[in-house]
């Protein structure tokens, strides 16, 4: 017998694996993964309409897809106190990504502070770059290494980076430029 804790472990790794996954990326967008939208169950629910189907359900959160005459959409539900009825939907339409962020947070498999936003994620790179281009800090090879590193993530997480980078430096050259005036 396997303690719950360990069922716990290897369905919560299992999850992660294909909800993170490149497949899961393109899952999202044309309904193609591992097992395809076809081969999940309906989501059964009091007062829903048949046609979504269970992609994850985890921790009293779904998370379910459709199809549309508009396109894939996306949803996170909380399930009611009984399990017969979604409370509390928040609709992503194509975006998977963000759908996928909300069912994770939402289900308590990471916490909401774990994440940081689009802006906070640019601060952080700019931060980054003047800390290894500027005489600020003596900074070790591997301080370095850390910070590029680092940096790179951002760049696979934030697509847009070098013009919200140029946005910020423009607006602090007028905030400086108006405060010498």
């Amino acid at each position: 017998m396997h303690s719950a804790s360990a069922l716990f472990q290897r369905r919560f790794f299992r999850l992660a694996a294909v909800f993170f996954s490149k497949k899961s990326q393109r899952f999202g967008r044309r309904f193609v993964g591992p097992d395809g939208l076809r081969k999940q169950p309906f989501l059964k629910a009091d007062g829903l309409e048949d046609g979504y189907k269970v992609l994850a359900d985890f921790n009293g959160t779904v998370l379910a897809g459709g199809q549309s005459k508009h396109g894939v959409h996306f949803v996170t539900w909380d399930w009611d106190y009984d399990r017969t009825g979604a409370v509390h939907g928040h609709y992503f339409m194509e975006n998977y990504d963000g759908a996928k962020q909300d069912f994770a947070t939402r289900s308590g498999l990471i916490q909401k502070e774990q994440l940081f936003s689009t802006e906070q994620l640019t601060e952080i790179y700019r931060c980054c770059t003047d800390s290894v281009n500027e005489d600020f800090f003596e900074l070790t090879d591997k301080q370095v290494e850390l910070i590029h590193s680092v940096q790179q993530q951002i760049e696979i997480c934030v697509p847009d980076l070098d013009e919200r980078v140029r946005q910020q430096e423009d607006a602090q050259e007028r905030a400086s430029q108006e405060q010498t005036m």
